[in-house]
């Protein structure tokens, strides 16, 4: 089943999924970057799929300040970017 589930879900969302009574999980930098992408390509399906609960984000999602915090301590250089 995890193998199923991995296919679209992080390893904290399933640890979520299959534990519904847990009410904490630690999540990884993969759920951070994860929620980070959802959040800034569109902040309206973000608090959608947060209020519905069809993403397992309702600790990251209710602190807003736990995204803000790992994005300020994201550091990029200036310029053109190369590989």
């Amino acid at each position: 089943m995890q193998d199923k589930l991995s296919q679209f879900f992080t390893s904290g969302q399933i640890k979520l999924l299959l534990n519904p009574t847990q009410m904490m999980t630690r999540w990884t930098k993969e759920d951070i970057a994860t929620a980070i992408s959802l959040r800034s390509v569109s902040p309206k399906a973000y608090r959608y799929l947060r209020k519905t609960k069809q993403l397992p984000y309702q600790d990251i999602a209710t602190a807003m300040s736990t995204l803000r915090k790992w994005i300020a301590d994201f550091n990029i250089d200036e310029g053109i970017l190369k590989d």
